[in-house]
């Protein structure tokens, strides 16, 4: 997972640099929700917040 966002890091350097906003805006999207799946469902992160 960690190698899977550090490409998609890496992509989003690359979309950023050859001014490819809209490449950009998905790339970020993938990242976010690789991260948020990572995390676990919401309420479960919520619940550890309060503990």
């Amino acid at each position: 997972m960690t190698v899977l966002v550090g490409h998609l890091h890496s992509c989003l350097a690359l979309a950023d640099k050859l001014d490819l906003p809209m490449v950009a805006i998905h790339i970020e999207q993938a990242r976010s929700l690789m991260t948020d799946q990572a995390r676990g469902p919401e309420k479960e992160r919520a619940a550890d917040a309060l503990s």
